[in-house]
């Protein structure tokens, strides 16, 4: 596989896991995982995926491998929240994964910010369009 060809894969299981097709997004990540094993950037995302879809035990082993080879503290975190809600029995559905996907108020201003940091194009998007629609209101009315 071409590095465009995998770079255009890699945002396209993006744009699948951003609408919540996990399964979708798995399935590319697994065939960039089969052209480029060991990855970190693949199978982060990978790991979450699995997490999502309920196949903990799979996500476990890949963060578990992520932490043990590249020293991931993503991954270790991914790792230490499916083990604390395994050891609760509370492990199987998408909502315990969650906030490893989007910021919550349980998170700490570090995650916040480097969660930012990656959708800041999406964030600087809905900001002008909230500006725009103040100053459309302003003139309007």
């Amino acid at each position: 596989m071409k590095s465009r060809e995998a770079t255009a894969r890699f945002d396209q299981a993006k744009r699948l896991f951003a609408e919540r097709r996990y399964a979708d997004a798995l399935a590319l990540l697994d065939t960039l995982d089969a052209a480029y094993p060991n990855t970190k950037n693949i199978l982060y995302p990978r790991a979450l995926c699995l997490a999502m879809l309920g196949r903990t035990g799979e996500a476990l082993k890949v963060a578990q491998q992520l932490v043990a080879r590249h020293g991931d503290p993503r991954a270790a975190r991914l790792a230490s929240r499916i083990n604390a809600k395994q050891a609760r029995g509370i492990v199987g559905n998408a909502a315990d994964i969650d906030d490893f996907v989007v910021p919550s108020r349980r998170m700490d201003w570090r995650m916040a910010a480097a969660w930012a940091h990656q959708n800041r194009f999406s964030l600087l998007g809905a900001a002008c369009g909230a500006v725009v629609i103040v100053l459309l209101a302003s003139v309007l009315f």
